[in-house]
């Protein structure tokens, strides 16, 4: 039997959430061709579990074996009610953020309410995040307090003294039980979604 040349789409042979290519090589042997099958290319696999986003049902944390106990379509590590088909989503943007800074004690201290959509059932807790660069809450920023329950006393309150002519910003970011329930920072000007260093 002789083999055409040519490159075709072999589907995913492997079931690794890839497709592959099969390449035709005529005249490899006097009365023989042969194929090659080559791994496709995944694209984007944020959670390096060898499983491209768009067939992962769980992108952004690993699942190699795409377990999805409740049928529901979100895989178990990132489904936080995966017995009862309620699907957890990150919560909103906080609401009506307040700094109020005491002269006296040089200290900066922040409230503010609730998100609209707190993404799932249970309680929120806040990440507050100071930077001098209002356009960088990576690198450059600190975290002032982490897993904040809202209501409780005291105040989440910043004691770093503001610099002469200096400028802080302050982000506070919501985040549910979920592993992926981190919230929205909102975006920048640019209509960019902004990013936060992680907080302990």
């Amino acid at each position: 039997m002789l083999l055409s040349s040519g490159v075709r789409a072999a589907g995913d042979v492997n079931g690794d959430g890839r497709d592959e290519m099969l390449v035709g090589a005529p005249g490899v042997d006097t009365n023989r061709g042969a194929a090659y099958l080559f791994s496709g290319s995944c694209g984007v696999d944020s959670d390096l579990d060898g499983i491209c986003n768009l067939r992962d049902n769980c992108p952004f944390v690993a699942n190699l074996k795409q377990s999805d106990r409740d049928l529901d379509g979100v895989g178990n590590a990132c489904d936080c009610a995966s017995r009862d088909n309620q699907l957890w989503l990150p919560p909103g943007e906080v609401l009506g953020l307040t700094l109020s800074h005491g002269v006296s004690t040089d200290t900066t201290t922040l409230s503010w309410s609730a998100p609209l959509d707190p993404g799932g059932t249970g309680t929120l807790v806040y990440d507050v995040i100071r930077s001098s660069n209002p356009a960088d809450f990576g690198v450059s920023a600190t975290c002032i307090e982490s897993d904040v329950t809202l209501g409780s006393l005291p105040l989440p309150t910043d004691s770093a003294p503001l610099a002469v002519g200096g400028l802080s910003s302050y982000l506070v970011r919501a985040e549910n039980a979920c592993p992926l329930g981190l919230g929205s920072l909102s975006t920048n000007s640019d209509g960019v979604a902004r990013t936060a260093r992680s907080c302990p």
